[in-house]
């Protein structure tokens, strides 16, 4: 969503004349700072949203980039299976991040965030739908 609201954006803006040179492979801070200048919003990176977005982008390459963790640990525990299970730090780095209230405040933030880049762009919100469906109806047969 991060991304693709950001590349999406700054190919609107170079198209509407407002931003020169658009790159979609270049760095994500480089494009951040293109966009969000062309918008004439100042990026905080340590305040929300633009912390969230942060988050998001992390986690996002943590799953695309995902590298395997290797750990030591010769810790012994007693206790009932379900106490040392219970003990043990299994989880993953990024699974804090995808419990309820990190990811709805994201979902808050993106979506605050998105509304205020569509009002800043002079697009209207309905040029930012990129999907449809279409019908065909059949009349008659002409001759």
């Amino acid at each position: 969503m991060v991304i693709a609201n950001v590349n999406f954006m700054g190919f609107e803006l170079e198209k509407a004349g407002k931003l020169n040179n658009w790159k979609e492979r270049e760095s994500f801070p480089e494009k951040i700072k293109k966009v969000f200048g062309a918008l004439g919003i100042e990026v905080k990176p340590d305040e929300r949203p633009f912390k969230s977005m942060g988050r998001i982008k992390d986690l996002r390459d943590k799953f695309a980039h995902g590298k395997s963790v290797y750990a030591d640990d010769e810790t012994e525990e007693i206790g009932t299976p379900e106490e040392v299970q219970k003990g043990s730090d299994l989880l993953a780095g990024w699974e804090p991040e995808c419990m309820l209230e990190p990811t709805k405040e994201a979902f808050a933030d993106m979506d605050a965030l998105w509304k205020l880049m569509v009002e800043k762009s002079g697009l209207q919100l309905w040029g930012t739908i990129t999907r449809g469906e279409r019908t065909v109806t059949f009349i008659s047969e002409v001759e």
